[in-house]
C-alpha cells in the first residue's frame, strides 16, 4: 500500500510541476522507464533518492513516503480526476508550445535558404550555385524538423498521456511537421528555375532575370502546392488508419463534399480528353521527327562534287548586296575539315567568306557539326581574335574521290526553318485549344455537381 501511495504521489507532483517523466528522470539521473515503474507502483525509488525527489517538488521526505502532504484531506475522486485532467492538458500544451518554437526555427532556416539563393543569383551572378546552397538549407530544415517530431513523439509514449488530448497533440506535431516540409518543398520548387536557366548557357557567371524567376518559379511552386495538398490527404488517411489520430468530422465532411464536386467529374473527362491529347502528342512527335529542318531542305541547295570548286565558292568574298569584302577580313574563321570517304580521309581548308551561303554539308557533316567538332571533324580558328587575317596562301588542288558537298542559301535555310516553326506553333495552338476546352468542360461539370449537392443538403 505504501509503495502505491508513493508512486501516485510522485505522479501527481510531477504533473503539477509540468514535468514529463523524461525531464524528472534527467534531474534524478535515472531512466524515464524507472520513473514510469515508480508511478505504476511496480517498484519504489531508492532511499537515497527520496530527499532529492522531495526537494524537487518542495515537500518533505516524510510527506513523500506517506504519499500525501501533512494535514491534507483526501480530495474527492471527481475533483482529483478533474485536476489530473487539467494538469495533463497543461502539460501537453507545454509540449505543443515548445514544438511550435522549434518549428519556427526550421521555417527560419528554410527562409534563409531562399535568401541565400537570391543573394547568389542577383549579387554574385551565380544562379546554379544559389540553387545548391538553398537546397542544403531546405534539406537541413526538413531533417531537423523530423528529428524534433520524433523526439516529441517519444515523450508522448507515457501512459499518463493516454486520452483525447494525446491524440490532439500527436495530430498537432504531425501537422506542424507536414507544414514545414511543405514549405521547404515549395521553396525548393520555387528555386528550380535557377539550375534550369543556368544549364541553358555555357557562361559560368550567370543570373536568372527577376521576372523570369518570379513567373516560372510561381508555376513550379503552384505545382508543388498541389502535390502537398494531395500528400496532406494521404497522410491523414494513413494516420487515421493506424490510429495515430482521428480527422475532425467537419474536415472529413468538407473533404467528402469537395471530392464529390471536384473529383467525381474527372473519370468522364479522362475518357474524352485523354485519347485526344494522346493522339495530339503522338502526332507532334511524329511530325517533329519526320518533317524536320533537313526534310524541307531536300531537293534544294547547290551540289558540289569537285572540292576545288567548293572551296573557291566558299572563299568568294561577297555580301548580300554584292559588295566585295577585303580578303584580309574573312567573314568566318578558317575551317580545317577532315573529309571521310570510301577512299580514305582527306583534309581541306577554307575561309568561309561567301555570305550567300547559310549552311553546308560535306559528306554528311553539316556546318554546325564542324563547329562543335562532331563526327571526326576538326574546327580551329587559326588566327587569334583581333589580329588581321593575312591573304590566303596559295592552295594546292584537292583530289578527293567521293567528295560531295551541298551549300544552301539563306533563303532556303530560312524557308526550311519557317516550316518547322509553323508545324511546332500549330501543335502549341492545338494544346492551348484542348486545354481551354478541358477547363471549360470541367468548370461546367463542377458547377452542375455543386447544384446537385446543394439540393441534397
Amino acid at each position: 500500500m505504501e509503495r502505491k501511495s508513493i508512486g501516485s504521489f510522485i505522479a501527481v507532483l510531477r504533473k503539477a510541476n509540468g514535468l514529463t517523466q523524461r525531464e524528472l528522470a534527467d534531474k534524478l539521473g535515472v531512466s524515464d522507464k524507472a520513473v514510469s515503474r515508480w508511478e505504476r507502483d511496480e517498484t519504489a525509488p531508492d532511499l537515497y533518492l527520496i530527499p532529492v525527489i522531495a526537494e524537487i517538488f518542495g515537500v518533505t521526505s516524510d510527506e513523500l513516503l506517506r504519499g500525501e502532504r501533512a494535514g491534507e484531506s483526501a480530495p474527492a475522486p471527481e475533483k482529483q480526476s478533474e485536476k489530473t485532467e487539467r494538469q495533463i492538458k497543461n502539460l501537453l500544451q507545454t509540449v505543443r508550445t515548445k514544438f511550435l518554437t522549434k518549428t519556427l526555427i526550421c521555417v527560419l532556416i528554410a527562409i534563409v535558404g531562399l535568401l541565400a539563393a537570391m543573394l547568389c543569383n542577383f549579387a554574385f551572378y551565380r544562379a546554379e550555385l544559389g540553387f545548391y546552397v538553398s537546397l542544403i538549407f531546405f534539406a537541413a530544415a526538413a531533417v531537423i524538423q523530423i528529428i524534433f517530431a520524433v523526439l516529441a513523439f517519444s515523450g508522448l509514449d507515457a501512459e499518463e498521456f493516454e486520452g483525447a488530448h494525446l491524440s490532439e497533440t500527436r495530430k498537432y506535431i504531425i501537422k506542424k511537421t507536414e507544414k514545414l516540409i511543405f514549405i521547404a518543398f515549395t521553396l525548393f520548387a520555387y528555386t528550380l528555375p535557377l539550375p534550369i536557366e543556368g544549364a541553358s548557357t555555357s557562361i559560368i557567371n550567370i543570373r536568372v532575370d527577376f521576372w523570369a524567376w518570379l513567373i516560372i518559379g510561381a508555376i513550379f511552386a503552384a505545382i508543388a502546392g498541389i502535390i502537398c495538398a494531395a500528400a496532406n490527404i494521404i497522410v491523414d488517411k494513413i494516420a487515421e488508419k493506424k490510429g495515430i489520430y482521428s480527422v475532425d468530422e467537419k474536415v472529413a465532411q468538407r473533404r467528402y463534399l469537395a471530392k464529390k464536386r471536384f473529383v467525381s467529374p474527372l473519370p468522364r473527362l479522362a475518357i474524352v480528353f485523354v485519347p485526344i491529347i494522346a493522339i495530339t502528342v503522338a502526332a507532334h512527335i511524329v511530325c517533329l521527327n519526320v518533317f524536320d529542318y533537313e526534310f524541307f531542305l531536300r531537293g534544294k541547295g547547290t551540289e558540289w562534287n569537285d572540292p576545288n570548286e567548293f572551296v573557291e565558292y566558299m572563299e568568294e568574298s561577297i555580301r548580300d548586296n554584292g559588295i566585295s569584302l577585303d580578303e584580309q577580313y574573312p567573314v568566318y574563321p578558317t575551317y580545317e575539315i577532315w573529309v571521310h570517304t570510301a577512299y580514305g580521309t582527306h583534309q581541306i581548308e577554307f575561309e568561309w567568306n561567301n555570305r550567300y551561303v547559310d549552311d553546308f554539308v560535306i559528306n554528311g557533316v553539316t556546318s554546325s557539326d564542324v563547329e562543335r567538332g562532331h563526327n571526326g571533324t576538326l574546327y580551329t580558328q587559326v588566327y587569334p581574335d583581333g589580329e588581321i587575317f593575312p591573304d590566303n596562301p596559295p592552295s594546292e588542288a584537292y583530289d578527293i574521290p567521293g567528295f560531295h558537298a551541298v551549300t544552301y542559301s539563306r533563303e532556303e535555310v530560312f524557308d526550311a526553318r519557317e516550316w518547322t516553326y509553323d508545324i511546332h506553333t500549330g501543335f502549341v495552338l492545338a494544346y492551348i485549344a484542348e486545354g481551354l476546352a478541358l477547363a471549360i468542360t470541367y468548370t461546367v461539370m463542377v458547377i452542375k455537381k455543386f447544384k446537385e449537392i446543394k439540393q441534397q443538403y
